[in-house]
């Protein structure tokens, strides 16, 4: 599995195996990441599927949320893909995992606090699908977590409808359906709801 490495310059980042023509690495954000974080919130199929983002999705929003990663007030720091280069390749989608002190998503609302856990989110900019990237990001992800972080328990939900997300998941088979906290959410009209949608969820413990 994947082990933090270093550039020259001492920027910590992991590799991600990927059928990719660029190499793939998993970084932290960076203050530069703002406009490309825009631009890529605002893509329907990546917007649409992420109930937290609002829409329409702001640079003010961008900002915002760059700012909060960059000065640790979320996830864990290695948490964006990187294409090219782990210092200064675009960012194309993340994988992160969030304490659930810190999580700021909608799904995460009432879910008994596990000590250690963190919530899985990830998302792939359309021109990187296809290759098996997210699998690879997100096993990366996890090892990470679990080695380095001292994460001892995952938790992930997705909804029913989002059936590229669900396979991802399912996977893994360390991740075991918790049908006790499914539940439903009120879709955004502007995101193609119609009403509400039925959420899964599943949690691995290490």
């Amino acid at each position: 599995m994947s082990k933090v490495q270093h550039t020259p310059s001492g920027t910590p980042y992991l590799e991600v195996p990927s059928k990719s023509t660029s190499p793939i690495y998993l970084t932290a954000f960076y203050p530069g990441d703002v406009q490309r974080n825009y631009e890529a919130m605002n893509i329907p199929s990546v917007n649409h599927e992420l109930i937290s983002v609002p829409l329409p999705y702001t640079l003010a929003d961008a900002q915002f949320w760059v700012d909060l990663q960059v000065k640790g007030g979320s996830a864990h720091p290695l948490q964006v893909l990187r294409a090219g280069d782990p210092e200064n390749g675009p960012l194309i989608g993340t994988a992160s995992l969030t304490p659930h002190e810190k999580s700021t998503s909608l799904l995460h609302d009432g879910l008994p606090s596990v000590e250690n856990e963190c919530e899985l989110g990830y998302w792939l900019h359309p021109d990187f699908r296809g290759m098996g990237l997210m699998h690879s990001a997100v096993a990366v992800a996890l090892e990470w977590g679990r080695s380095e972080c001292a994460v001892k328990s995952v938790f992930v939900r997705v909804c029913e409808e989002n059936v590229g997300s669900r396979r991802i998941v399912e996977s893994f088979e360390g991740f075991v359906r918790d049908e006790a906290l499914d539940n439903t959410v009120d879709w955004p009209k502007a995101k193609g709801g119609a009403g509400k949608r039925k959420v899964l969820a599943w949690r691995w413990t290490f």
